[in-house]
């Protein structure tokens, strides 16, 4: 399952020990397709044992959102090991899971 993320600090502490690829999403929970989204994480974290499945709530980390510069939820951010490798800011629908899914096999 998709680990939820309470805190900047929180992330970074993670980041710091983390030596697997990461996927971090930021959501909204007032989007109808935010809880799609969260349940989307927790499926691929399935499937992807190797990587750590991390989600935020941008209205709790705001910390996160002004650090990373996101503008748009969901935003999925991309680490190898403690560095950021890329972010996709997506309107969340059918497509975005397979969109996630050929990323993560890239990784």
């Amino acid at each position: 399952m998709a680990r939820e993320i309470e805190s900047l600090s929180k992330l970074k502490d993670l980041l710091e020990d983390n030596e697997r690829d990461a996927l971090l999403m930021i959501w909204g929970k007032w989007l109808d397709t935010g809880k799609d989204a969260v349940k989307t994480m927790d499926e691929l974290a399935k499937q992807f044992k190797a990587i750590n499945f991390w989600h935020a709530e941008i209205l709790d980390v705001r910390d996160i959102a002004t650090e990373y510069k996101i503008d748009q939820v969901p935003t999925f951010i991309f680490f190898k090991g403690n560095k950021e490798v890329g972010q996709r800011e997506c309107l969340y629908n059918s497509g975005t899971k397979t969109t996630l899914y050929r990323r993560l096999q890239r990784m």
